[in-house]
């Protein structure tokens, strides 16, 4: 699993660590595994930054508490991703609120007109 990995094991740890689901789950690592790939093909084919769209792929259902209805779940995952910043690849201040927005809105919006957050969604 660590090829597909866009950062440190620890980081990566603890994103799984605090999973409250099933890590095999219809949310869980190959679903993530799965966003990640289609990402990385269509950020490929766009003006999409791959780095966002990785770590989207890690952190937007990070914090399920269902596998239904699970109102709130991207915000969690962005704030997971707050919390986790300093850990992370070294992102810029704008690569980082793509990521925030793309979490949050990953549900409750269809489309954007950045590429990233797009290629995020469609992922």
């Amino acid at each position: 699993m660590s090829e597909w990995l866009p950062v440190a094991r620890t980081v990566f740890d603890q994103i799984v660590d605090g999973y409250a689901l099933c890590r095999m789950g219809i949310h869980g690592l190959p679903h993530w595994a799965r966003v990640m790939e289609n990402g990385r093909r269509l950020a490929s084919e766009s003006r999409a930054d791959p780095l966002v769209v990785d770590l989207f792929a890690l952190f937007h259902d990070a914090r399920r508490i269902s596998d239904g209805r699970d109102p709130g779940h991207g915000t969690r995952g962005a704030e997971l991703a707050k919390q986790l910043r300093s850990s992370l690849p070294r992102l810029t201040d704008n690569q980082f609120d793509l990521l925030y927005e793309a979490c949050t809105h990953h549900t409750d919006r269809r489309t954007s007109p950045n590429p990233t957050i797009g290629v995020c969604w469609d992922a």
